[in-house]
C-alpha cells in the first residue's frame, strides 16, 4: 500500500502542476492579452459609450485574472503537498498520509481540484492503512 500511496501522491502532484500551468496561462490571458486585444482599433469602432464600457471591461478582466491566480496558488500548494507526501510515503507513512489528505481537502476549493484530489485522497488513505507484511511479521 505504501508504494501505491507514493505513486498516487506523486502522480496527483504532477497533475496538479499541469493545472497550475493552465491557471497561470489563464491569469496572463486575463490580465494582459485580453485588454490589449480589446484596446486595438478593431473593437473600438462601434462602441458608443466607451468610458463606462472600458471601466467594466477592465474591472472584469482584473477579477478574472485574480481568480485564475488564486486558483493557481491553491493548486500549487496542493501539488507540493502531494509530491512531498508521495516522497515520504515509504519512510514516514503517517506524515505522508496527512500531507496528502490535507492537499486533497484544500484542492476541493479550486475549480479543477477534483481531477487530482481523488488521487491525493486515495494516496493519503493508502499511506495511513497498515501494510499486511508488517502485521504478519509481528504475529509470527
Amino acid at each position: 500500500m505504501r508504494t501505491a500511496s507514493m505513486v498516487l501522491g506523486i502522480v496527483g502532484g504532477c497533475i496538479a502542476l499541469i493545472f497550475v500551468l493552465i491557471a497561470v496561462f489563464g491569469a496572463v490571458m486575463f490580465t494582459t492579452v485580453i485588454p490589449e486585444i480589446e484596446n486595438s482599433e478593431l473593437f473600438s469602432e462601434n462602441i458608443d459609450d466607451m468610458d463606462s464600457y472600458d471601466k467594466g471591461f477592465i474591472e472584469s478582466t482584473r477579477i478574472g485574472g485574480t481568480m485564475f491566480s488564486v486558483m493557481g496558488g491553491v493548486m500549487f500548494l496542493c501539488a507540493v503537498l502531494g509530491i512531498v507526501g508521495g516522497a515520504l510515503a515509504k519512510k514516514k507513512n503517517v506524515a505522508a498520509g496527512v500531507l496528502m489528505l490535507v492537499g486533497a481537502v484544500i484542492s476541493f476549493f479550486s475549480v479543477w481540484g477534483i481531477f487530482f484530489a481523488v488521487l491525493l485522497l486515495l494516496g493519503g488513505i493508502f499511506a495511513l492503512v497498515r501494510d499486511r507484511k508488517s502485521d504478519t511479521t509481528v504475529a509470527q
